[in-house]
């Protein structure tokens, strides 16, 4: 006995007259919640930890709000409710995505302040600047804090030489760094 063939599931389109045309609108839900939160969970998992810029969730949180007026047409009438909410899931973690990117600006800066204070140490105790980080463990500070929780340019750098040294780190990988000359005891702004 052969087995029936299913017909392939297609979502129900209804047409409507509008202005004397025919319009098709679709009436599924186009895109499920879970999928939408997991879709906004994985955009800033790789914000957060992959480039740690913030970058990432800006640009689709801007794109969703300009994309919000278009829900509004008799196109989308029958998912409306489906798509708004979609929309504001993603807004949201646009938002949480600048969110955390700020405290990954607060966190590094409080590290490096760490560092600066155990570098000062290392100099007082020693008469030189350490030639790289990992000199001030364990005496001066327990390890070497990373200045962000992202893989791409987590780390502090350290320079030093004649007497000169520079601690840097990212604020917005690849393109800004925040150093603090030890020479002029100040934080400098390095867009390069």
């Amino acid at each position: 006995m052969a087995k029936p063939v299913k017909a392939p599931i297609r979502p129900p389109v209804k047409t409507r007259v509008v202005q004397g045309r025919r319009r098709r609108v679709v009436s599924v839900d186009p895109m499920p919640a879970w999928s939408i939160i997991y879709t906004a969970m994985g955009i800033l998992a790789i914000d957060y930890f992959i480039l740690g810029q913030g970058l990432l969730s800006v640009l689709i949180a801007m794109g969703v709000i300009f994309r919000m007026p278009v829900l509004f047409t008799e196109k989308f009438a029958a998912t409306r409710v489906h798509r708004v909410r979609n929309s504001v899931i993603m807004i949201i973690a646009g938002c949480l995505g600048v969110v955390l990117t700020f405290q990954i600006q607060n966190n590094a800066f409080v590290e490096a302040e760490r560092v600066i204070a155990a570098v000062y140490g290392y100099r007082d105790y020693h008469g030189r600047y350490p030639s790289e980080l990992n000199e001030l463990e364990p005496q001066f500070i327990a390890s070497v804090p990373r200045a962000r929780p992202s893989l791409m340019a987590g780390r502090f750098t350290f320079f030093s030489s004649k007497g000169q040294a520079i601690l840097t780190y990212f604020t917005y990988p690849p393109f800004i760094r925040r150093s603090f000359s030890f020479a002029e005891n100040r934080w400098v702004e390095l867009n390069r």
